[in-house]
């Protein structure tokens, strides 16, 4: 697998989080009662596959750099840390 940290930079990165972000909509919609702990539960089931292919040291620096653009995001209140990504109001 490629560098968890440069991953987010290559394009192929943007076209498959699009993907995921489309499938797990549609996933929601479906789920009936289950709608609100469906993202939560999607998280936990691609980090324990993750785990499987990628360096562990390595994924927890992903994750500690994904929890801090939230974090980031919730303290400037505009959903956008000029970093680059993309504002996840698109959803």
């Amino acid at each position: 697998m490629a560098d968890l940290i440069d991953l987010r930079e290559d394009k192929s990165y943007d076209k498959a989080l699009a993907l995921a972000e489309k499938h797990l909509e549609t996933a929601i919609k479906s789920s009936g009662d289950l709608a609100d702990y469906l993202p939560v539960a999607m998280i936990e089931a691609a980090v324990n596959q993750s785990a499987e292919i990628a360096d562990p040291e390595e994924l927890a620096e992903f994750l500690r750099e994904l929890a801090d653009d939230i974090i980031g995001d919730n303290v400037d209140g505009e959903g956008d840390d000029g970093d680059g990504d993309k504002d996840r109001d698109d959803r």
